[in-house]
């Protein structure tokens, strides 16, 4: 049945006039089976307005993803990330720490202002190029990468973008950071102390111009702990033998960017732990309660916490890190060379203590709980550096094993060539006996 307008023009399927003398248009999308409608006050503004609608329908995108613009695609996913906070499956102080990275970095930009359907993974990378052009490391670009991924995996979800473009986005990115490095001259370090640079950190600390941190560094480095968990002990939670995590000493931005301490729970339920003290580490202890130090500043309702500043207040992970570099630096000029890499912070202290404690035979599920780790995984491909130092002790034991098995005597079953895998001497060239022969014929 033909349906016209007003004028008598003749029209399309799905189009309407309505009683004002506007024009609507209406289609059901085939993937969800919604209505998609657009409405304009000329039929030939309609049309055109139909076409856009036919494309945003073929490639999968509501029409509000014309419309709505990145930066207020992450206000609506923060606003759902809120309610992760408080049914307890996300803390605050991360979701506070998502917030302020895209408004430094995202907010405003070409990037924050691009309509969620125009998205694409050039765009994104000329993000990313900018901000290591503006001397951001590749970490940092690492980091906001994974808020961006969620962001546009939420606008995928919702329909408002074709595809997942964050997918991939980075690598061209660490490729090229990478690259370059090496034409610069520099090469990534492990983030693992090596056994040398260990002895050179332990030999500075002894200089009295580290008296109050020295204690703090090798406790660091002798338990494995986060250097927030380390901020966030109290007096209770620490014995002779043993120290229990049961909370982090962080700080926040809030939405003027102005610093504030926090004290927030552990980072995951396997975080909270009781952690069994070595004899170094209770040396290292034993030092640090000796100077008598405490700290005076009340973070939270909290006050008393056992580490702190040479003033008495909070002790973070900042602090430390400005700490260590600043031995680096005095430790190299000594030397007149670098013998403790430069960019050493308290995390690395974790990743050693983890590799040696592996490279010691100590078994990698007892490690991954000494340092908190909700899976063995974590441990082996995130945090433990396999060093040179242990390839050799490797080579070397193969060495041995083979001039054992050379100084075996010949016929023995580990003797070379006679063995099969499952045990019992080889019989495949062995010259057959004479009653063998004569069974035979």
């Amino acid at each position: 049945m033909e349906r016209r307008d007003n004028s008598g023009r003749l029209l399309a399927r799905g189009e309407y006039q309505r009683r004002d003398g506007s024009y609507e248009y209406r289609c059901t999308d085939p993937r969800t089976g919604a209505t998609r409608s657009v409405c304009a006050k000329t039929l030939g503004e309609l049309r055109r307005k139909e076409q856009s609608l036919r494309e945003d329908v073929e490639v999968g995108v509501a029409r509000k993803g014309r419309t709505i613009t990145l930066d207020q695609v992450f206000d609506i996913w923060h606003e759902r990330r809120e309610l992760d906070v408080a049914a307890g499956l996300l803390r605050q102080h991360s979701l506070d720490s998502y917030a302020y990275l895209w408004r430094t970095q995202v907010r405003g930009s070409r990037l924050g202002k691009c309509k969620a359907a125009s998205l694409g993974t050039e765009l994104m990378q000329d993000h990313y190029r900018s901000m290591l052009a503006n001397g951001l490391s590749v970490g940092t670009v690492e980091t906001l990468h994974g808020i961006v991924a969620q962001v546009v995996k939420y606008a995928c979800a919702q329909g408002w973008c074709a595809q997942n473009c964050a997918h991939g986005a980075l690598t061209a990115i660490q490729h090229a950071a990478r690259r370059s490095d090496e034409a610069k001259g520099k090469h990534d370090h492990p983030h693992c102390l090596l056994p040398e640079e260990e002895d050179a950190l332990i030999a500075e600390l002894k200089s009295p111009a580290w008296k109050h941190y020295a204690p703090i560094v090798r406790f660091l480095l002798h338990t494995g702990l986060r250097a927030s968990e380390l901020g966030g002990l109290l007096p209770e939670d620490v014995c002779d033998d043993a120290v229990w995590v049961r909370r982090d000493l962080r700080y926040t931005h809030d939405a003027e960017g102005h610093m504030s301490y926090v004290v927030t729970p552990p980072k995951s339920a396997s975080s909270r732990r009781k952690v069994p003290l070595t004899d170094e580490a209770k040396h290292d202890l034993a030092d640090w309660i000796a100077l008598g130090k405490r700290c005076a500043q009340e973070v939270c309702g909290i006050t008393g916490m056992v580490f702190c500043k040479p003033r008495e207040s909070a002790l973070t992970y900042a602090a430390i890190n400005k700490v260590l570099h600043a031995i680096a630096r005095a430790a190299n000029e000594r030397a007149a060379r670098e013998v403790i890499p430069k960019g050493l912070t308290c995390h690395w202290l974790r990743h050693t203590f983890i590799t040696n404690a592996i490279d010691k035979g100590v078994p990698v599920q007892v490690v991954s709980a000494l340092v908190g780790h909700e899976n063995v995984e974590t441990t082996w491909r995130r945090y433990y550096t396999c060093r040179q130092s242990t390839v050799d002790k490797g080579i070397d034991i193969l060495n041995q094993a083979a001039r054992a098995a050379a100084r075996q005597p010949t016929g023995t079953p580990t003797s070379r060539g006679l063995t099969l895998f499952n045990g019992g001497p080889s019989t495949k060239n062995r010259p057959k006996s004479e009653h063998e022969i004569v069974g035979h014929v």
